[in-house]
């Protein structure tokens, strides 16, 4: 009786569409479009050239992922309540601050740029780990036989 075995990787991301952010992404960009340190975003210090592009990133974090409040929080060291507050005000300074609303969506634009570059070097780590592993399990035994529920391989090289 022979077996066929088929090696097959998968790496699964948690997300599918390109349209969904990363909390790792929205970070990047608020950094780079609002010109403030990730760690001065991440920090506890509440100065305002810091506090209004961490709003921008508490809103691109909740509606652009798929992330809860509390996990939101948890990237930011920060309560869900700080988020929801967060959220909140982005969304006042969004309709009452025009040059907030243009930096908002450069980010969001950033952000989605990052996504793209991210999801293909994934693909690309994907395919090489699959090519690794099919060119590792050359010569070997792929032939083996049922004994029981278990699959028994005679270790018997095919070449």
């Amino acid at each position: 009786m022979k077996l066929d075995v088929k090696l097959e990787v998968k790496v699964e991301d948690d997300v599918e569409d390109i349209e969904t952010l990363t909390l790792g992404s929205a970070l990047l960009a608020v950094s780079d479009v609002f010109g403030v340190d990730k760690e001065d975003l991440l920090s506890p210090r509440r100065a305002h050239y810091i506090t209004t592009p961490r709003f921008a990133l508490m809103y691109l974090g909740y509606y652009m992922t798929h992330n809860s409040t509390p996990m939101v929080g948890r990237f930011l060291g920060r309560d869900h309540t700080t988020i929801i507050h967060g959220c909140r005000r982005a969304i006042e300074l969004k309709r009452s601050n025009k040059a907030f609303a243009d930096r908002l969506e450069q980010a969001e634009e950033l952000a989605r740029g990052y996504e793209r570059e991210r999801k293909k070097k994934h693909e690309t780590f994907r395919k090489e780990i699959a090519e690794r592993m099919e060119s590792a399990c050359r010569g070997v035994a792929l032939e083996g036989s049922l004994s029981g529920d278990k699959v028994v391989f005679d270790g018997r090289n095919p070449q």
